[in-house]
C-alpha cells in the first residue's frame, strides 16, 4: 500500500504498468480525459449532467499538465500507468507517457 503521490511517482517511472485499483487506499482513483480546448466545455456539460458515471474530480488550465488541487508534483502526461490516444475515433497509440502528444490547447 502507498499514498497517492507515491503511486503517481511509481507510474511516472514505469514501476506500475497495470491497474491502480486498491493501490492507495483512502485516495480517489478515476479515469482521465484530455481534450482540446474547443471540446472541453461540451464534455464538461456532459459530465456535469452525468455525475455518477462521469464525476469531475479535477480540471487543469488549458496547456497545463498539472492539477494542483489534486496534488503537488502531479503531471497528467506521465502519472498514469497507461494511456490510449484517440484521433478521429481511432486509437492511434497506447503508451505510458503522452508527453510527445501534448499540445498547448490541451
Amino acid at each position: 500500500m502507498m499514498d497517492g503521490r507515491a503511486a503517481r511517482i511509481a507510474c511516472r517511472h514505469g514501476k506500475i504498468t497495470g491497474t491502480t485499483a486498491g493501490l492507495a487506499p483512502g485516495y480517489v482513483q478515476g479515469n482521465l480525459v484530455i481534450l482540446p480546448r474547443e471540446d472541453a466545455a461540451d464534455f464538461m456539460r456532459f459530465a456535469q449532467a452525468n455525475p455518477k458515471p462521469c464525476p469531475i474530480i479535477g480540471v487543469s488550465d488549458v496547456g497545463n499538465p498539472n492539477i494542483p488541487a489534486l496534488g503537488a508534483d502531479l503531471d497528467i502526461r506521465t502519472d498514469i500507468p497507461g494511456y490510449r490516444v484517440w484521433r478521429d475515433g481511432e486509437c492511434v497509440a497506447e503508451t505510458g507517457d503522452v508527453s510527445e502528444f501534448w499540445r498547448d490547447d490541451l
